[in-house]
């Protein structure tokens, strides 16, 4: 039997039209085939049962890296444990399940880090395994990418009729279309306000960034 190509485009397209037509949980077929269009009826109800249906975890197509995975602490923060509506606005290309799952198996890490963070800002020494310092930097990172890409954001649309301020050259790393077109809110701003509650925030940036792992961290870490 010949097999159906499909693009990754096609799939994401496929997975995504799903999770916006669905009537009391049932799948709306014609209307999903309308948006993939390059496929026919059957063959989108056949990928997607067969090949793309999620499981108890995620997507084969979604994959978890640190930005997405401060995007639903930042979320978890603002709505609270309020799944659907996370998902439905923030992370389409998944699912609601896969949110809580991710969130529930990382909670206990992330209070552990929350603790670390106090106990940092109290100069008090810690030890810290591989895993805990790689998750304290990326999220430090993070919060400082979102942060001057808000002030870079808002200086655009302050002064409209001025020239267009350059990119900020140390957010060239991270820049991507999904991060542009993603809303510019106050998630991190709330997220920020949280942490310097009980923490200076950059003397904790700086001890943070400035800790080394005992071993080379592997950049496929569990989240």
């Amino acid at each position: 039997m010949h097999q159906i190509h499909w693009t990754e485009e096609e799939k994401l397209t496929l997975i995504k039209a799903v999770s916006e037509n669905k009537v009391n949980n049932r799948i709306q077929w014609k209307a999903v085939q309308k948006i993939v269009q390059t496929k026919s009826y059957n063959q989108c109800r056949t990928m997607y049962s067969v090949m793309l249906k999620p499981t108890d975890s995620e997507p084969v197509n979604f994959k978890w890296s640190f930005k997405n995975y401060a995007k639903l602490l930042m979320c978890v923060l603002e709505y609270g444990k309020k799944w659907q509506f996370i998902q439905r606005n923030y992370f389409q290309e998944t699912t609601a399940n896969a949110l809580k799952k991710k969130y529930v198996k990382s909670e206990k890490v992330l209070e552990r880090l929350i603790e670390t963070m106090k106990l940092i800002n109290r100069q008090i020494d810690v030890q810290l395994s591989n895993q805990e310092i790689y998750m304290l930097q990326t999220v430090i990172q993070y919060i400082c990418y979102r942060a001057k890409l808000c002030a870079w954001y808002y200086q655009v649309i302050a002064e409209p009729n001025l020239p267009k301020p350059a990119y900020p050259a140390s957010l060239e790393q991270y820049q991507d279309n999904e991060m542009e077109k993603e809303p510019i809110d106050i998630i991190e701003g709330k997220l920020y306000k949280r942490i310097a509650k009980y923490m200076n925030f950059e003397q904790m940036r700086t001890k943070i960034m400035s800790m080394s792992p005992s071993t080379p961290i592997e950049s496929k870490i569990e989240w």
